[in-house]
C-alpha cells in the first residue's frame, strides 16, 4: 500500500510538472507520459475515453487551466455533479486533423456542458487552451442565471436551456486562454505595443463586435491585453463577476456596458482613451523577468545613436545631425563627448534591467565599446569592438524572431 501510495504520489508530481512547465501555453498538448494514473479531487472534470493515461493527462491540464481562470476572474468554479464538464476523447479516425469543441445540451433530459477532443495527439495546447477557456467562461454565465442551478433535478429544466452560455464573444474567451500564461502575455504585449507604434492600434469598440476584417493583423495578442487591462484594475474581480451578470441576462458586453461599468468612464471615448493609455504604460514594464522581446530589441536598435538632445551634446541650433556609433570610431576623445557616452552607458544598461543574460550580453559588448571610444583606444581595437556587438546584436534579434522572445531560460 506505502509503495503504490508512493507511485500515485510521484506520479501526481510529474504530471504537475509538465503542465507548470508549459508557462507559454502554445506547446505540444500531449503530457511526458506515466505510468500509474491517478484521479484529481477538485470535481470540475469528467473525462470518457478508454487510455487511462490520456484521461489522466486531460483531468490534470484542464485542471491546471480552471485554476488558472478562477484566479484571474476572482471566482471558483461551482462543484457538484450538475457543473462537471466532461471531456470525451475520439481517437478513431487517424487520418483526419485534431479537433476541440466545446458544447453544451440537454442529453437524456440532463443539461451537459462537454469538451469534445478528436485525435488527441494532433491537437496544439493553445486550441485546447481555447476551447477549455470557452467552456469553463460558459460555466460562470450559466451559473450566474436569473434561475441558479442547484441540483440534477433543476439542471433538466427546459428553461435552462435558454441561457446559451458558450455564446460569449469570442475575445472574453480568446484573450483569456492566453492571458493565463505568462510568456504568451508577454509577447502578446508586445506585439499590440508594436501595432500601436505604427499607428495601426484599432479603437477599442472595434475589437467588440467579433469582426476580423484584416488578415493579418494580431487581433489575437489584443483579445490577450483586453483581458490584461481588465486584469489591472483595482476592482477588476467585480468587474469580471458583472460581465457574466451581463452575458447570464442575455445582454452583450458592448462598448456602451464598459463605458458604464468601468471606473472612471462616462462614454466610449473615454473606455477607449482609458485602455490605450494603459496601454502605452506598458513600454515601462517588464512582463517577465529574464526575457526580452522583438520591441524591446527594437528599443535597444533605436538608442545605438547619439543626437541633439542626449544628455552632454552641445547644443546647437544649426545642427541636428545624428553620430552613429560606426561614426564615433572616427572621433577624437574629448571632454563633452565622455560625459555623452557616459550617460549612453548608463541608458543602455537600465534598458537592460530584467531582460535576461542574452540581451545584456548585448548591451554589455556595446558598453564595452563606448568604454574603449572615451578611452581614445586605437581606432582599430574600436571598431573590432563594434563589430563584435553588432554581430551579437543580430544573433539577438534572430533568436528572438524565432521565439518570440528570449530569456535566460530560452
Amino acid at each position: 500500500m506505502l509503495l503504490k501510495r508512493f507511485v500515485c504520489e510521484f506520479s501526481f508530481v510529474l504530471v504537475c510538472s509538465g503542465i507548470l512547465a508549459q508557462e507559454a501555453g502554445n506547446g505540444p498538448f500531449v503530457m511526458p507520459a506515466i505510468s500509474d494514473p491517478i484521479f484529481t479531487h477538485e470535481g470540475h472534470f469528467l473525462t470518457e475515453g478508454t487510455n487511462s493515461l490520456e484521461n489522466l493527462e486531460l483531468r490534470q491540464w484542464a485542471e491546471d487551466v480552471a485554476v488558472r481562470v478562477a484566479r484571474t476572474v476572482g471566482a471558483e468554479l461551482p462543484h457538484g455533479e450538475a457543473r462537471v464538464i466532461r471531456i470525451t476523447i475520439n481517437n478513431d479516425d487517424p487520418v483526419s486533423s485534431g479537433r476541440v469543441m466545446a458544447e453544451e445540451g440537454m442529453e437524456k433530459g440532463v443539461f451537459v456542458r462537454r469538451l469534445k477532443i478528436y485525435n488527441y495527439e494532433k491537437i496544439g495546447r493553445s486550441e485546447a487552451n481555447e476551447a477549455l477557456c470557452k467552456s469553463l467562461l460558459g460555466g460562470y454565465v450559466a451559473y450566474r442565471h436569473p434561475k441558479p442551478v442547484d441540483s440534477v433535478d433543476e439542471v433538466s429544466s427546459a428553461a435552462y436551456m435558454g441561457t446559451n452560455s458558450l455564446s460569449l464573444p469570442g475575445w472574453f474567451y480568446r484573450g483569456m486562454s492566453r492571458y493565463i500564461y505568462q510568456d504568451m502575455r508577454a509577447v502578446d504585449v508586445d506585439a499590440v505595443l508594436r501595432v500601436w507604434k505604427n499607428g495601426r492600434l484599432k479603437p477599442f469598440p472595434e475589437f467588440l463586435n467579433g469582426v476580423e476584417v484584416e488578415k493579418d493583423y494580431p487581433y489575437a495578442p489584443v483579445y490577450t491585453i483586453i483581458v490584461a487591462w481588465i486584469e489591472s484594475l483595482p476592482d477588476r474581480h467585480e468587474i469580471f463577476s458583472k460581465m457574466f451578470d451581463q452575458l447570464a441576462s442575455g445582454g452583450a458586453l458592448s462598448p456602451d456596458w464598459f463605458a458604464k461599468n468601468i471606473p472612471g468612464c462616462h462614454s466610449v471615448s473615454d473606455v477607449d482613451e482609458q485602455w490605450e493609455n494603459w496601454i502605452i504604460k506598458q513600454w515601462r514594464v517588464v512582463h517577465r523577468l529574464g526575457v526580452a522581446t522583438a520591441l524591446q530589441v527594437e528599443q535597444l536598435k533605436e538608442r545605438l545613436v547619439l543626437q541633439q538632445g542626449d544628455v552632454g551634446i552641445p547644443l546647437s541650433p544649426n545642427s541636428t545631425r545624428r553620430i552613429t556609433f560606426k561614426s564615433l570610431t572616427e572621433m577624437k576623445s574629448d571632454e563633452w563627448l565622455q560625459a555623452v557616452l557616459k550617460s549612453k552607458i548608463w541608458e543602455l544598461r537600465l534598458l537592460g534591467m530584467g531582460k535576461g543574460r542574452n540581451f545584456n550580453d548585448v548591451v554589455d559588448a556595446y558598453c564595452r565599446f563606448l568604454d574603449a571610444v572615451s578611452a581614445g583606444k586605437r581606432a582599430s581595437y574600436v571598431k573590432d569592438l563594434l563589430d563584435k556587438a553588432d554581430k551579437n546584436l543580430e544573433e539577438l534579434e534572430a533568436k528572438v524572431a524565432e521565439s518570440g522572445s528570449t530569456g535566460d531560460d530560452k
